[in-house]
């Protein structure tokens, strides 16, 4: 497959809404947990949330219906996916199923970032951002 086919589409159609330029500053900020803060971005069908640890900071075990995938943005986190776990570091990511059990702790050492998509929209993140609206 060459680029020619992946920059087209046998069946293009017409774009169903704007696309959208976002300043991630400018998102609301969720303090979730201590030490702990989201910032979602919503598509129509997906969800992209910037998340910001302070050191120690944990995301508590916990499982959703969304598939996941969690991106290490900056510094270090131990990630818990059912029974294992694991130090991700810069440019590491991790893909958590529907259901699948998880935890994510960042390191002691310093400040840590991670990017999160969901698909569909994560519905928890969707009701929270609806009490600061």
């Amino acid at each position: 497959m060459g680029s020619d086919s992946y920059f087209s589409s046998p069946n293009e159609q017409r774009a169903t809404c704007p696309g959208r330029f976002v300043r991630v500053a400018e998102l609301p900020e969720l303090n979730v947990a201590a030490g702990l803060v989201l910032q979602p971005l919503l598509g129509s069908g997906l969800m992209v949330s910037f998340a910001r640890y302070e050191p120690g900071a944990e995301a508590p075990l916990h499982a959703h219906e969304e598939e996941q995938v969690f991106v290490v943005v900056d510094g270090e986190f131990d990630v818990t996916l059912g029974e294992e776990t694991r130090r991700l570091r810069v440019g590491e990511a991790a893909v958590i199923p529907a259901w699948v059990p998880h935890r994510v702790r960042a390191s002691d050492t310093g400040p840590a970032t991670q990017i999160d998509v969901f698909c569909p929209p994560r519905e928890g993140l969707l009701r929270l951002l609806e009490q600061v609206r």
